[in-house]
């Protein structure tokens, strides 16, 4: 397995904020095509062709996650599964360098360093144009320079394995969503303090966004176009007043206004500060775009959410925070959501839809992703209008 550059192999390009960027087909996500990210694309593009699984690569990887006290990040980690462990281990370290820089006697150097601290067996260098494979000889203790690497199977064969998948359980049947089968999500997913018809529903719709057996359309959907939906992801977001979101967030690559974008929608429980005992559950819209990642939308489903004898039905007030500037207006947003998304208001509030709470619900269906496409589109223009705002206070300034 060589890692010499093959224009050829590379992920495609997306503009976004009129920059080109690379969507990461193992990190599912949108980096910036310079050319050291060039590089690194390739080579993960002929890892993945070589078949080494998407879920044993590491990249921009902090080796303080390995136990090394430094700052240095590996740009491509190669690992197995320790069964003994249960975890992933390094196999082998791969340093990326821009093509326009030579690899030098201090890269090796750094390089093998780093990969006798990880106990790698195997190391690489490459600029895409001159590659320097490595392999450690246990006899002379030392790496030697080799010609290529082995196959994959073979780079894990020091007491590795492949690492099976974990499998996804079936769904909750329909008839079982409020069953004691479904306490798992309560207190974790789903707040304990949000009515019981609600948490009912809101599994519903968590396992939905969950279930990628299904996936939303790509196409157009009012002010945006989906370009792919990437399934689910591990995410960690901040919001205005920083709180901090982590766990899984089913994700879509959009184009909005001629910058293509990533976001993602999760559920997660929810408190105030003011009321820490009472724990609601939240529906996140988040953003990742060129400037920021963050959460545009919490609605919070106790508030918003209204459950009828077989339908719910989404809606907003229009809070919204902005950043260390505090509250923004209501009326304001209002009239940033009229001139993009005007069928979403409702009076006072922000209409986002309704589903019929009759059956599974799937992110294929018609209502289902007509919901979707209203959390999506009520979050862009928020956005939009926090921009809005602060530059209207930088000018006040």
């Amino acid at each position: 397995m060589k890692l010499n550059a093959d224009i050829s192999k590379l992920p495609e390009k997306y503009i976004c904020n009129e920059e080109e960027y690379y969507l990461d087909p193992v990190r599912k996500a949108l980096f910036r095509a310079t050319p050291e990210e060039t590089i690194r694309q390739n080579i993960v593009a002929m890892l993945l062709e070589n078949n080494v699984p998407g879920d044993m690569i590491d990249i921009s990887a902090p080796l303080s996650q390995y136990g090394i006290q430094c700052r240095y990040k590996a740009d491509v980690l190669i690992g197995g599964y320790c069964e003994e462990e249960e975890c992933g281990v390094p196999a082998v370290i791969i340093k990326c360098k821009s093509p326009d820089k030579a690899v030098s006697a201090s890269d090796i150097k750094t390089l093998l360093k780093y990969a006798d601290e990880l106990g790698t067996d195997y190391a690489a260098v490459t600029n895409g144009d001159v590659c320097r494979y490595f392999h450690y000889s246990p006899e002379k203790k030392q790496f030697e320079l080799i010609n290529e690497f082995p196959s994959y199977e073979e780079l894990i064969s020091n007491g590795l394995t492949l690492h099976d998948p974990v499998k996804v359980p079936d769904r909750i049947p329909f008839n079982k969503l409020n069953s004691d089968g479904t306490q798992a999500y309560i207190g974790q997913d789903i707040g304990e303090d949000t009515p019981e018809e609600m948490q009912t529903a809101l599994i519903n719709l968590w396992e939905c966004l969950l279930d990628e057996n299904y996936i939303l359309p790509a196409g157009e959907y009012g002010i945006f176009k989906v370009i792919k939906d990437l399934g689910v992801r591990i995410c960690s977001y901040g919001n205005a007043s920083g709180g901090l979101f982590e766990g899984p967030y089913r994700s879509f690559l959009i184009e909005y206004k001629g910058s293509a974008q990533i976001v993602s929608l999760g559920l997660s429980t929810y408190y105030t500060y003011a009321c820490p005992d009472i724990i609601e559950t939240v529906i996140a819209v988040a953003v990742d775009n060129a400037d920021e990642s963050h959460h545009s939308l919490e609605l919070v489903a106790d508030d918003n959410l209204i459950c009828e004898s077989n339908s719910v039905k989404f809606y907003h007030s229009g809070k919204i925070s902005i950043g260390n500037i505090g509250s923004g207006k209501s009326d304001e947003l209002r009239s940033f959501v009229d001139q993009q998304c005007p069928e979403l208001i409702d009076g006072k509030r922000f209409y986002l839809g309704e589903l019929k709470n009759d059956r599974l619900w799937h992110l294929s269906d018609d209502d289902v992703s007509k919901v979707v496409e209203n959390l999506i589109s009520y979050a862009l223009v928020r956005d939009e209008y926090r921009w809005y705002v602060k530059g209207k206070r930088k000018m006040e300034i």
